[in-house]
């Protein structure tokens, strides 16, 4: 609405923000106006004399001018809640348009979130399936290396015992494999000839039980092999025998003389060898009769050791015990009398 004032815009949007209050807004889009009726009132009190048409036609040019301040006011105000509807018009737009592309990117967010989560339960269960098939080939790898293992100690085992089966010299082991004549594996030996002996022996009882079996066929009867000769079991089992007897010889003479030498690394692995073949008692009881205590050992050393034994602790006052009869027995012996409290009837037995 077009009209003359001397103000551009009454209506500062500033009011409208933060604390807005009506009274403090329309005393400012008023206060000029009333400055005006003050200093028209000042005018009066200076003793000018003021018609009342005068003063009736201030009044009506006051109220004027607060109408139009007014309609003006109005006019500024609604173009304000234009201005302001527009602009929250666009916000809401911009806002909604927002919000449909935020609501887009999410939806698809969640797609792209599904599809890695149903990716990763697919590695999961891959991973499984591979797992365990992994499990069940290293099972079965293992299962074929102890075959594998097995199957190479078995065919070492098969021809140690046809080198045995083939032996035909009584006392000579020279011809049988390194394994069984060089110094260095006696050890090892000893552990495969009592196991081939102890094959061979099972195998020699389930053939004697086939034997006397009574329903036994005339044709297995009649193979050959059961004669006792070369390459039977029976040869087999007693060319091991005697090859056993001769390694426990051989091992005794070295125990002898590592003995003699005073030699404890050969005496302990000769005690091994003899232990792979179930002869350490031998071996420790041979020992021990070589000690020269129980060489010179007697019963009525060992009564009088016992005696000793017994016999109350000196008292607190001291003096010199009296010589044992058993000890000067044990010295006359040339053997050092053993400590008191480990004697026993036990000794005896050796």
């Amino acid at each position: 609405m077009p009209f003359s004032t001397t103000s551009s815009s009454f209506i500062n949007p500033e009011y409208f923000k933060e604390d807005f209050s009506v009274d403090s807004f329309l005393v400012k889009l008023t206060q000029d106006v009333i400055d005006a009726r003050g200093q028209q009132q000042a005018g009066l009190s200076n003793g000018k004399p003021v018609s009342s048409e005068e003063a009736a036609k201030a009044t009506i040019d006051r109220v004027q001018r607060l109408i139009k301040r007014f309609i003006q006011a109005e006019y500024e105000i609604s173009s304000l809640g234009h201005d302001v509807t527009a602009k929250l018009a666009e916000l809401q737009q911009t806002a909604d348009q927002d919000e449909t592309q935020y609501k887009a990117e999410v939806y698809t967010l969640e797609r792209v979130s599904e599809r890695i989560k149903d990716g990763i339960r697919d590695i999961d269960s891959r991973v499984t399936r591979i797992s365990q098939t992994a499990t069940r080939v290293g099972d079965r790898l293992q299962t074929a290396e102890t075959l594998r293992v097995r199957c190479l100690e078995a065919q070492e085992l098969i021809a140690h015992l046809q080198a045995f089966s083939c032996h035909t010299a009584a006392d000579d082991f020279s011809r049988l494999p390194p394994l069984f004549t060089n110094d260095a594996t006696l050890m090892e030996a000893a552990a495969v000839s009592r196991r081939l002996a102890v094959i061979a022996g099972e195998v020699a009882a389930a053939k004697q039980r086939t034997k006397l079996a009574p329903n036994l066929d005339p044709v297995l009867a009649r193979t050959p092999g059961n004669t006792g000769g070369v390459g039977s079991v029976e040869h087999t089992l007693k060319v091991l025998e005697a090859y056993c007897n001769w390694l426990e010889n051989r091992v005794v003479s070295h125990f002898d003389d590592a003995v003699a030498a005073g030699d404890l690394a050969t005496q302990a692995q000769c005690v091994a060898i003899m232990a792979e073949l179930d002869q350490e008692k031998s071996i420790a009881q041979r020992w021990v009769a070589s000690r020269p205590m129980f060489l010179a050992f007697s019963p009525e050393m060992l009564d009088d050791w016992i005696k000793r034994a017994n016999r109350p602790p000196p008292s607190s006052s001291g003096g010199a015990r009296p010589s044992d009869p058993g000890t000067a027995a044990a010295a006359a012996a040339g053997v050092d009398a053993p400590p008191s409290r480990q004697l026993s009837r036990r000794t005896s037995r050796i």
